[in-house]
């Protein structure tokens, strides 16, 4: 009984997941993710729909629900409680005038929870909940080279990278571990380049990057200057689950 109650919530969460990675879809598209049939399907979403996490939309699609707009709303306020991150990531952002993120690790992506603007017209966008996969781009390759090894081979595996791309991305992860940062070139936006340090909770595990992304255009001449700058601010940056601590000090 409890191994079916556990099975439950991890499938719901999966649909949850598939949702908001992306969008609205069909209960039958759902199914097939999942590998269930269409009729057990609609039984979890029918669960869902009445704990407000889903929503029936028209065309036969279903998105996610008013709930999860609550949902946000309390992760919001919990990272709000963690005040030591927004004067680094807002000094970071007025000192160099690039955008800074904060992600952290999901499944085989790194996902933004916070980000601090270029105050420049011509600026990188890259807003909360947007992802990059953990084996391209600075914040991704930031985090996973700190990752165990079995779970470096999962994500390798799972991104389906060509041989070059494996061999290149081998011999990149011991690098970035021993300069404590990792750069990017239009590995996932054209036009973007990226350096990424990675952050550490009180144990030595990475549970996160802070990463500073600004057009190619206006990075030369200025790359080892960006690169200092973030691990700097990398250095201030406190552990990311200390948050909870710092809001009850």
């Amino acid at each position: 009984m409890e191994s079916q109650r556990l099975l439950t919530i991890e499938r719901g969460a999966a649909f949850l997941s598939l949702l908001a990675r992306e969008g609205p879809t069909t209960v039958a598209k759902l199914a097939a993710a999942a590998k269930l049939p269409v009729s057990t399907a609609y039984r979890y979403v029918a669960s869902l729909r009445d704990a407000g996490l889903i929503w029936e939309l028209p065309g036969g699609r279903v998105g996610l629900g008013p709930r999860c707009v609550q949902l946000e709303l309390g992760f919001r306020e919990a990272l709000d409680a963690w005040v030591p991150r927004q004067p680094v990531m807002m000094e970071l952002a007025e000192a160099t005038g690039e955008t800074v993120s904060l992600l952290v690790p999901l499944d085989h992506e790194v996902v933004c929870i916070d980000t601090e603007f270029s105050p420049q017209t011509l600026r990188y966008a890259f807003e909360r909940g947007m992802t990059s996969p953990l084996v391209r781009g600075a914040a991704g390759k930031a985090v996973l080279a700190h990752l165990d090894p079995d779970r470096i081979v999962r994500s390798m595996a799972d991104a389906e990278l060509q041989a070059e791309e494996r061999t290149r991305l081998h011999d990149e992860l011991p690098r970035i571990r021993e300069v404590g940062y990792a750069v990017s070139r239009e590995e996932v936006d054209l036009g973007a380049w990226a350096v990424a340090v990675p952050v550490f909770d009180e144990s030595g595990e990475v549970e996160g990057a802070l990463c500073l992304i600004a057009p190619t255009v206006r990075v030369v001449g200025r790359e080892a200057y960006l690169i200092a700058a973030t691990r700097e601010a990398g250095r201030r940056l406190p552990s990311i689950k200390g948050w909870g601590a710092a809001a009850v000090e």
